[in-house]
């Protein structure tokens, strides 16, 4: 039966719309584009070299974020593409999905609110009050892990699809409603392709046929059984995109790498009292964003007090849910649309470490302001939109300031600790920060409380060995080793980071005896051939060297640690042209390696290829403009050149820098007698 539809809205009404939108998702989230990689990002995005071709991208990097999410993968690849591993693009890029995402819940909501069942109510303020939910979803501070934190576009990315899955389905029922068959098996099939595309960005998706059926029968079709009779052959399609799913979850192990599901040692219901009360705090968040918690931790019931009241809201939400459910009302599909998005990870499906993450309100959130919205406009009726129009200036504050803390890695886990002070991985990763800046002492304290909360840390004994080190106690140092190495987890990677902290010291032949272990324990180790060749290297057995870093990048042939120490040996021995072209493969691995940079000038330099060498002192300073080093070396390639105004100004910048600079000084020196002598 056709059904007569709403008048619709003039263009650029639309456009005006969209372009708020738009807009307001540029000015919340422009200030996030300076922040750095943190956590997960360093191994799924800068460490991950399937997305350096797009072949190699449907085949992501196993144990990380990206695995088993094939669709994830290949957008971090076109980042690549781009502009490699820069921070800026990558969030640019989420900015961009967020955007679209906003844009398409406006269609969504708009379009929603003028079917046959709520236009009498809504259809008349439909594009008012759409606008006003997607404004406000884009803007709220509890959107900002799932955009600034890159590698949670796992979940920002999957909400588009997962929107647009239900946008292309509502354009197919209308279609279908006035008869225009052809042009409704589009929308279908363009529905069909964004649902398999969330499938394999995240799991999250799974829900998205059972709540296209649920739309249709609260919206179009009235009862599942007419919605099956109608549209049988879509839905087909869309049980299909589960067989998809389980494939690329069975190539992760069935549990993505352990990290999740049945059999990973949690029990299923320890697991899920805890999610009563993560539920109640994703609901608070939604409604009060304070405070968010980048890492919240993980922590277990232990009294049945203790959920009691997380339980009844949460199991009272619920009952309502199926109530509503069953008489077939907008709120029930809303309910739903909360629950069966939050249910993979927030239901008897158990998680080792996240019991409680923002970024998996993501979708959710959607349910939470709408019913928010109706509530209130069942209030105050036209003033409605206003009313969240004016909240949603408060909502962007607040995102640009939960943003700003992503500017500071340290800062972020300063704030995390502040919330979450028992936070075990929360104290480790803060004491970590503190002692790249060498507040070694605060750092102590930070892992020792890490290390007290979880006694079996692996990573906390070998940076309090670390500390102990830097900070001249090396007995103390191989204490905290030793304890490390006791620990039954301890692993071939163990033992490399034991001798990377002995070999960034200078216990060279300790490191050595380490990296022997770890060879022992992990033959085709990369890590660990290479960084045995360093510390051959620096012992000075450099012909010895070659042989590790040859068989380093035997396994990894774009391990650009390998390539760089492997051009330093081969320049020691007076090998110039092939420690060139190590540097220079260096460099087209990893642009922004300023060290290779720097080296290849130099060699440049003695070759006297001064413009080439020059180049590459400029890119070193465009990256580092307060390495003294590049400016003596820029120094004298210009005085070479006999430019020796400039080099005279290289010189002095690099004294200083680095006021205890002989080198500097002497160059300093020749120059000013050279320029004196010209004239």
């Amino acid at each position: 039966m056709a059904v007569i539809s709403a008048p619709s809205l003039p263009r650029r009404t639309l456009l005006l719309a969209g372009a708020i939108i738009a807009f307001s998702g540029i000015v919340a989230y422009i200030n996030c584009l300076s922040a750095p990689f943190i956590f997960d990002d360093l191994d799924a995005i800068v460490a991950n070299k399937t997305i350096h071709t797009f072949a190699t991208s449907l085949s992501p990097a196993a144990d990380t974020s990206v695995s088993g999410r094939p669709v994830l993968n290949l957008s971090l690849a076109f980042n690549y593409a781009l502009g490699h591993n820069s921070p800026a693009g990558y969030r640019a890029v989420n900015i961009l999905i967020h955007i679209l995402a906003g844009l398409t819940l406006f269609g969504i909501a708009r379009r929603t609110l003028k079917r046959p069942a709520l236009r009498i109510l809504y259809g008349a303020d439909s594009a008012a009050l759409a606008l006003a939910v997607s404004l406000m979803w884009v803007l709220h501070p509890l959107q900002t892990e799932s955009i600034t934190y890159v590698i949670q576009r796992a979940e920002s990315l999957m909400g588009l699809f997962y929107l647009l899955t239900l946008y292309f389905f509502i354009r197919g029922i209308e279609l279908q409603e006035l008869t225009e068959k052809n042009k409704s098996i589009l929308w279908y099939s363009l529905s069909m392709i964004a649902c398999f595309l969330g499938m394999g960005t995240k799991e999250v998706m799974v829900s998205a046929p059972f709540m296209l059926l649920v739309y249709d029968r609260a919206f179009a079709a009235g009862s599942f059984k007419e919605a099956f009779k109608v549209r049988r052959n879509w839905y087909l399609g869309l049980i299909l995109s589960w067989l998809f799913l389980a494939l690329l979850i069975a190539s992760t192990g069935g549990n993505r790498g352990g990290s999740i599901g049945f059999g990973i040692g949690v029990a299923w219901w320890k697991y899920a009292l805890t999610q009563f009360k993560a539920i109640t705090t994703y609901i608070s968040l939604s409604l009060w964003p304070h405070p968010l918690v980048f890492a919240r931790g993980a922590f277990w019931v232990t009294s049945i007090f203790e959920i009691l009241p997380h339980a009844l809201i949460v199991l009272g939400l619920f009952a309502g849910t199926l109530i509503a459910f069953k008489k077939n009302t907008p709120l029930g599909f809303l309910g739903l649309w909360f629950f069966a998005i939050l249910s993979p990870t927030s239901s008897i499906i158990p998680g080792t470490t996240q019991m409680i993450v923002e970024h998996r309100m993501y979708l959710p959130l959607i349910a939470v302001i709408t019913l928010a919205l109706l509530g209130l406009y069942a209030l105050a009726s036209k003033r409605t939109t206003a009313i969240f129009i004016v909240l949603c200036l408060p909502l962007g504050y607040f995102t640009t300031l939960r943003n700003a803390v992503y500017l500071d890695t340290s800062l972020l886990w300063k704030s995390t600790v502040m919330h979450e002070p028992t936070n075990a991985f929360a104290q480790l990763n803060y004491g970590v920060e503190l002692m790249k800046t060498e507040h070694y002492e605060e750092a102590k304290t930070h892992i020792q409380t890490s290390l007290e909360l979880n006694p079996n840390s692996i990573e906390a004994y070998t940076n309090l060995g670390n500390i102990a080190i830097k900070t001249g106690h090396p007995d103390e140092a191989s204490g905290y080793f030793k304890e490390a190495l006791k620990l039954p987890q301890a692993s071939a990677q163990t033992q490399i980071d034991v001798a990377n902290s002995l070999l960034e010291t200078g216990h060279y032949d300790e490191a050595l005896t380490h990296y022997e272990e770890a060879l022992h324990l992990k033959p085709q180790s990369t890590e660990a051939e290479c960084n045995f060749g360093i510390a051959l290297l620096r012992k000075g057995h450099v012909v010895e060297s070659l042989s590790h870093f040859d068989r380093s990048l035997e396994n990894d042939p774009d391990f650009t640690p390998a390539h760089f120490n492997r051009g330093n040996a081969l320049r020691r021995i007076g090998h110039t042209s092939e420690a060139i072209a190590e540097y220079k493969e260096t460099l087209r691995l990893n642009p922004s390696f300023i060290d290779a940079a720097l080296n290849l000038g130099n060699l440049l330099l003695q070759e006297d290829k001064l413009s080439e060498a020059i180049g590459y002192f400029h890119t070193v300073l465009h990256s580092a403009p307060n390495y003294a080093e590049a400016h003596n070396s820029l120094g004298l390639a210009l005085a070479k050149g006999h430019a020796f105004s400039e080099a005279l100004t290289e010189f002095k910048e690099a004294l200083k820098l680095k006021p205890n600079y002989p080198a500097a000084a002497a160059n300093l020196s020749h120059t000013e007698a050279a320029l004196n002598a010209s004239h």
